[in-house]
């Protein structure tokens, strides 16, 4: 094992020293409460782990620096939707939850709707299911000038760059939402600061409380009376 990590780089010692922590902590799953996943389960959550502690790493470095574009939420154009989107993943239960909310010019709420899915997939793969996610619901309400605001940086800049190589899982799942998009030429797609999403983050938080997709129209959403294990996400 010693060899392996010498012979590795560095992205691929993190890699290797996550997977084998995985399978320790898999091993004393089996020992100690007789319960334990299969092998590209265990790969697949250990990936996953290593995702949000490496995002989790840019976010502390990032508060550093101030981005008053990007770290608080802005207003959208008159006559412009702002639409955003976050996705979170529940290991526990092998479940993505997703969260989109709609805002009007003048920073009123106009819908939000929640969902769940089943499956365990790669961080950057979930959040691109949530765009798809999110322009499929832009058609179904026939909403057409709507600023998609997330805060997925690589699938935004996947998206909006033409030239991505579309062989993997992830590239034909941007490639899915560019189809999609095809139905919505006045609407576009653009990165936020995970501050600025919070509202979409939280309630992809809750997702999974909901036995079916949920939806809150402008009447009967609060955002200051979500449940508080919502609020404190």
């Amino acid at each position: 094992m010693l060899q392996a990590l010498t012979q590795l780089g560095g992205e691929k010692n993190e890699e290797f020293a996550m997977v084998v922590w995985r399978i320790w902590k898999e091993r004393n799953n089996r020992v100690w409460v007789a319960s334990g996943t299969d092998v590209s389960t265990a790969v697949s959550l250990a990936g996953n782990f290593l995702h949000e502690w490496q995002e989790a790493r840019i976010f502390r470095s990032r508060k550093m620096e101030f981005h008053p574009d990007c770290a608080a939420w802005h207003f959208p154009q008159q006559g412009v939707l702002k639409l955003n989107v976050d996705a979170t993943f529940f290991a526990d239960t092998m479940e993505m939850g997703i969260g989109l909310t709609l805002w009007n010019s003048s920073g009123n709420h106009v819908n939000s709707r929640t969902l769940a899915l089943l499956g365990l997939y790669a961080p950057d793969e979930g959040e691109a299911i949530g765009l798809f996610e999110a322009l499929t619901w832009l058609s179904k309400l026939d909403l057409r000038n709507v600023l998609i605001e997330m805060n997925a940086k690589l699938v935004v800049d996947a998206f909006n760059t033409r030239s991505l190589d579309s062989i993997s899982v992830f590239g034909d799942i941007i490639d899915a939402c560019r189809i999609k998009f095809r139905a919505h030429p006045y609407c576009s797609v653009g990165w936020v600061g995970r501050e600025a999403n919070i509202v979409a983050h939280r309630l992809a938080r809750i997702a999974r409380d909901f036995p079916s997709p949920f939806t809150w129209d402008e009447l009967s959403f609060d955002v200051d009376n979500l449940p508080y294990t919502l609020c404190s996400c």
